[in-house]
Parts: structure tokens; C-alpha cells; sequence
């Protein structure tokens, strides 16, 4: 008896250390691409020959480790400066897996969308993770109506708004505000989708409780 449960307990060590050493791995690989993409077009066009964009979104997939999510995130973003490259993103399902991302936090219980954190095996969505996630939002969106309207149809305005009415710092606030800027930008049916989802109220409720945020202050002193 006592074997077997020592012998359970050295396969969830051996488990916990694996996940561990991938995450010292992943992490800063994900890293160094978003370095690398900061570079310029070409080099954003490169990694994405290179089958990148669908790296970064098989990791945001599988990987469980905050922190490592929050970069594969972030590089999202990066590589989604690049025009062509936004498409592409939407293409492999990756705005898809950034709602499904939104819906999986604890801060943006939308009734409903419980189902949806499954792929994240109940994984807590910490405010890092939204606010790369929305910068990925706000990147994605900018100067592309169909992503605008991809996001829409697929629920991800209600969870932006989530994240303004719920979170307690002000960079998933600011995120998602600018998020929610460019969904609307130009497509009535985002508009009328950001207004069904209230998210003039929203704002406005970020706008006035700005002195009540931990941190990064929405607005300073001129």
C-alpha cells in the first residue's frame, strides 16, 4: 500500500518537474521570437514561413504554466503587427483560442461559457494573461473588419467588456478598452454587439472608478 502511494507520488513529481523543465524551455523561446518580430515586417514575415504562428498557437493550446501563456500571448501580438499575418492567426484558430482564454478566467464569469475553460483544464486566468490576451485583441482587430467581425460572432466582446467591468489593475483595463476601440471601429454590427454587451456603461465605470485601481492609473494630472 505504502509502495504504491510513494509510487504515485514520484510519477506527480516526475510530471510536475517535466511541465516545469518545458516551461523553462517554451518560455523563452516564445520570448526570442517576440524579440525577433519586434524587428520589423520581414522578420514577422519570416517567422510566419516558418510555421511560428502556428507554433505560438499550439502552445497557447497545451501549455498550463502562467507565465508562459502570458508570453505565447504576447507573442501573438508581436506578430500580429504584420497586416498578412493577421489573417493567417485567424486562420489557425487563433482568435478563437484568445476568447476561449477570456472565458476561461475567474474574473469574467459570463453565464453560459463555463464549458469553454475546459480546454485550460480549469487553469486560473490571472490578469497577466488577460492583458496580453487583449493586446493580442486590440493588434488583431486593427484595420481588419473581418477579425472585427470574428470576434463579435464568437462572444469576444462580452468577455473584453468582463475584463473592464472585473479586473482590479489597470493594464487588463486599458487593454481592453483599446481592444474594444478597435472592434467597433468602422463595423456596425461590432457596434451594436459592443452596445448589447454594455460596454458604454463599462467604460464609463472604468473612467469614473479610476482612483479605486491598484495600479497603473488610467488618467494623470496634466
Amino acid at each position: 500500500m505504502q509502495q504504491t502511494k510513494n509510487k504515485s507520488n514520484d510519477q506527480s513529481i516526475s510530471n510536475s518537474a517535466t511541465l516545469d523543465a518545458a516551461a523553462l524551455v517554451t518560455g523563452p523561446c516564445l520570448m526570442a521570437l517576440a524579440h525577433l518580430a519586434r524587428r520589423g515586417d520581414l522578420v514577422c514575415s519570416q517567422i510566419a514561413d516558418a510555421n511560428g504562428i502556428l507554433v505560438v498557437i499550439n502552445c497557447m493550446r497545451i501549455v498550463q504554466h502562467p507565465t508562459v501563456l502570458a508570453q505565447a500571448c504576447r507573442t501573438l501580438s508581436t506578430l500580429s503587427l504584420l497586416p498578412q499575418n493577421r489573417q493567417q492567426i485567424a486562420n489557425r484558430k487563433g482568435i478563437n483560442i484568445l476568447v476561449r482564454l477570456l472565458a476561461a478566467s475567474q474574473l469574467s464569469p459570463i453565464p453560459g461559457d463555463h464549458f469553454l475553460s475546459a480546454e485550460f483544464n480549469g487553469m486560473q486566468v490571472n490578469e497577466s494573461i488577460q492583458e496580453a490576451a487583449l493586446a493580442a485583441f486590440t493588434n488583431l482587430t486593427n484595420s481588419s473588419e473581418p477579425n472585427r467581425q470574428l470576434v463579435a460572432e464568437l462572444g469576444g466582446i462580452e468577455h473584453i467588456v468582463s475584463c473592464i467591468l472585473f479586473a482590479r489593475h489597470g493594464g487588463p483595463v486599458r487593454n481592453a478598452a483599446q481592444a474594444i476601440a478597435n472592434v467597433a471601429y468602422g463595423s456596425h454590427f461590432s457596434v451594436a454587439r459592443c452596445i448589447m454587451a454594455r460596454a458604454d456603461v463599462a467604460i464609463c465605470s472604468a473612467i469614473g472608478a479610476t482612483d479605486f485601481l491598484d495600479e497603473d492609473r488610467l488618467l494623470e494630472a496634466a
